[in-house]
């Protein structure tokens, strides 16, 4: 997420990279909000129930 195109896009090349991962262009910047809010809540949830929560999108 971020609002340099430039940028995003040298990421999402480097992402590629990585075995088995695929980056993602989440939008601008003012979508981050809403990730980290969620980031949060994960963290939240693994360390309450000492588990291993994570999210998978699939279909794209």
């Amino acid at each position: 997420m971020g609002d340099h195109k430039p940028s995003k896009k040298k990421v999402l090349d480097l992402v590629e990279q990585i075995e088995y991962v695929r980056g993602l262009d989440g939008g601008g910047l003012a979508n981050s909000r809403y990730l980290e809010e969620f980031t949060v809540q994960l963290l939240q949830i693994n360390r309450i129930y000492k588990a291993h929560t994570g999210v998978r999108i699939t279909g794209i």
